[in-house]
Formats: structure tokens, sequence, C-alpha cells
């Protein structure tokens, strides 16, 4: 599957970004050896933000969300825990919210070095 669309569950929505991290880490294999920062920037810089329809929710894989320029945090997410993951180096996401009627509203990557020290997107 390229492109997840399903009813917005908190379920749902981990459910889909890891098999989708899981299924597709290698669309990120050709940016393995670029640093970090690099990365980090990249995403930011070249992905635009692109919010879901209201009432669905969309993750896509790296290679998808790379071709569109274009998706919201759980996207550029996958598209970093994948590099990680490329690379070797433990990884995982945080999701947070600031409003009580959401499970979430933000996620974002990070990933623990050989100091065991943890760096978020």
């Amino acid at each position: 599957m390229n492109v997840a669309v399903y009813e917005k569950t908190l379920e749902n929505t981990l459910g889909e970004i890891n098999s989708l991290i899981r299924s597709y880490h290698l669309d990120m294999v050709s940016f393995s050896e670029m640093p970090f920062r690099e990365m980090f920037s990249f995403l930011s810089r070249y992905i635009r933000y692109v919010p879901d329809p209201p009432t669905i929710e969309l993750v896509m894989r790296p290679k998808i969300l790379l071709r569109r320029r274009g998706g919201d945090c759980d996207d550029k997410t996958i598209a970093a825990c994948s590099y990680f993951i490329c690379r070797g180096v433990k990884c995982g996401y945080s999701i947070v919210s600031e409003h009580r009627e959401k499970d979430f509203h933000h996620i974002f990557a990070f990933f623990i070095d050989r100091s065991k020290t943890r760096h978020c997107s």
C-alpha cells in the first residue's frame, strides 16, 4: 500500500505508521549517507506542510511523500524513521497533544545516539 486512508483514530494511525515504516524504510536508502542535520533540514525545507482532510487520516510511504513534496507531520515522521533505520540507528516517535479533546495533534521522530541521548526532529 502506498497511501493509507482510513477513519481517524489513534489506534489506526499508529498501526499504519508502524506498518509503513517497517514495509518501506528502503525508500530512504538513497539518503542514508546524508548527515542527520542535513536530512532534517531537507525534510523541513523540501516537504511543504499539507494537512489531511478534517475527517480522514492519510499516511504515505516515503517514496510518495518525496514525489508529492507535501505531507503532514506523520508523513515526515515515517520518512525520518525510515531514514534512521537505513542508517542502522535506533529511533522512534512521540505523539503529543495540546488539546484535551484530541488523542494527538502532532507526531515527531527521534533517534538515540551512542551516548543514549535522544535527539528530536
